[in-house]
Order: structure tokens, then C-alpha cells, then sequence
């Protein structure tokens, strides 16, 4: 009885534990910024606005290469740790794809004020929409909505507001629960979450097009999670097989995905009809 009471108390303990600190298993921010895009030549504006909730958000405005001003516009969600920085190749290499490109870091990422938490990203993406659209004058039809990992589940979110020109999820997994649930098997994770980014609920009522890369070699995000998402997704999609852990590779690797996703642009140009 004593050795079953320790393994209930011990049970107990990490549930409770995951309920109280699941955040630090999602957020992982860097506030030092040492990469920039001008470490490659490439002209950008350091810019900063305002959420809805009065959080300031910092973030790099790049123009694509000897681009219109009518070219199309990434919206670029990155991933859970670091900052934007850390996506500073990325950037180059949709600045060489002629695509210009937002990329902003979430509060408490980088040079952004605040905490982060589910809601407090939703705000700071919808935040960098409002920058791109009425700032800088981006049509709405011809935003590329960009997730990387946990930037899907924020990419996603927006997209089923906004409707983009296209949404492209790049390593991204289906849901925090889903996630949970391989990370602590023995855990009722289900009941515990707090968090959501629910990618694969939002899929099966998405309009726009939905473009899904993901490499089999990723042991942080599945495969099997990315081809999840791509079966949800409705027509017009495309999949592309990536190659490499989870962070590595990517369009500032490889040539072959840049070829196809703009490939895919040219199939799905913008829709005709104002969407926001």
C-alpha cells in the first residue's frame, strides 16, 4: 500500500506540474537578436506596432528581389523558440523567391514587449496583418500566410479570419493535445492542456489554398502529423516531402521547394473579389 500510495503521489505530482507549467514546454523566446537580414546585403526596415491589447511587436519588413510593388506579400509565423533571427536565412530566401515579407516576433520573443500565451499570438498576428494591409498597402488576396511549427497553429488561426492568398505550413503539428499526448503518453493530457493551436480543427473549413511541407526525418514533429493536416486540408493542396530533422532545411535550403511552391502560387493566383 505504501509503494501504490508514493506512485499515486508521484503521478499526481506531474500532472499537476504539466497543468500549472505546460507553457514552458511550448514557448521557448530569446530576447538577443544577432542576425539580421543586412548580414546578407538585404535592405530591410525594423519596424514595430501596436496589438489591440496595447502590446508592442517588433518585426522586419523585407521587399522581395527586383519585386513589383503588387508582387505577392509573406505574413512569415515562425516557430516556438528563439526569434527572428534565428530566420534570418529564411527570409533571404523568400526575399530571392521575388516574395516581400512581414516577419514579427511574438510578445516576449526578441525586441516584442509582453508574455507569450495562445491568445496573446493570435493578437500579434493579427496585429502584423493590420501593419502589412494598411501600412504598407498589401492586398489582402495576395498574402502567403507562413506557419513553421508552432507558427501553423497561428498561421492557421488567421487564415480562417483573414483568407489568404495561400496558407503554407511547413512542420507543423496538428494540435497541442496531440502533441502532449506523445511527449507524456501516460499522462491524461487530454484533460490537463490549457492550450490549444488547434491546426487539424481549423483544416476541414479552410477556403483558401493550403500548401503542407514536412520531412519523415522530423522526431520533433512527426511525419505523420504533416500528412494529417495535408488529408484534412480540402482542394486546392499540394504536399512536399522535406528532408532533415525538424530544424533543418527548409526554403533557405532547398531549391527544389522553392520551385514548387511557387509553382503552386502560379496555379492559385489571387481571387478576384476583396476578402477583407
Amino acid at each position: 500500500m505504501v509503494f501504490l500510495f508514493i506512485a499515486v503521489l508521484v503521478y499526481g505530482f506531474f500532472c499537476v506540474a504539466l497543468f500549472l507549467r505546460q507553457d514552458r514546454y511550448i514557448y521557448f523566446p530569446e530576447k538577443r537578436v544577432t542576425i539580421t537580414p543586412a548580414m546578407f546585403d538585404i535592405p530591410f526596415d525594423d519596424v514595430r506596432f501596436t496589438t489591440d491589447d496595447g502590446v508592442r511587436i517588433a518585426a522586419w519588413y523585407v521587399a522581395g528581389k527586383n519585386a513589383s510593388t503588387d508582387a505577392p506579400s509573406v505574413l512569415f509565423c515562425h516557430g516556438n523558440a528563439g526569434n527572428v533571427g534565428d530566420r534570418a536565412t529564411c527570409v533571404q530566401a523568400l526575399h530571392e523567391m521575388g516574395l516581400h515579407v512581414l516577419i514579427f516576433d511574438y510578445r516576449g520573443y526578441g525586441d516584442s514587449d509582453g508574455t507569450p500565451s495562445e491568445a496573446g499570438t493570435y493578437a500579434d498576428a493579427e496585429a502584423a496583418w493590420q501593419y502589412l494591409t494598411a501600412t504598407r498597402g498589401a492586398n489582402p488576396n495576395n498574402i502567403i500566410l507562413y506557419g513553421r511549427s508552432l507558427g501553423g497553429g497561428i498561421a492557421s488561426r488567421l487564415a480562417l479570419k483573414r483568407v489568404p492568398r495561400v496558407l503554407l505550413l511547413e512542420s507543423t503539428f496538428t494540435s497541442i493535445a496531440a502533441m502532449g499526448k506523445r511527449m507524456f503518453p501516460l499522462l491524461p493530457v487530454q484533460a490537463l492542456v490549457r492550450y490549444s493551436y488547434d491546426t487539424a480543427g481549423r483544416l476541414p473549413h479552410m477556403v483558401c489554398p493550403v500548401y503542407v511541407a514536412h520531412s519523415p526525418e522530423d522526431k520533433t514533429v512527426p511525419f505523420t502529423m504533416g500528412r494529417t493536416l495535408w488529408d484534412l486540408a480540402k482542394q486546392p493542396k499540394q504536399f512536399y516531402t522535406l528532408s532533415g530533422p525538424h530544424n533543418i532545411g527548409g526554403l533557405d535550403a532547398d531549391l527544389e521547394y522553392r520551385a514548387s511552391f511557387l509553382e503552386f502560387l502560379t496555379k492559385n493566383p489571387p481571387q478576384l473579389t476583396p476578402v477583407d
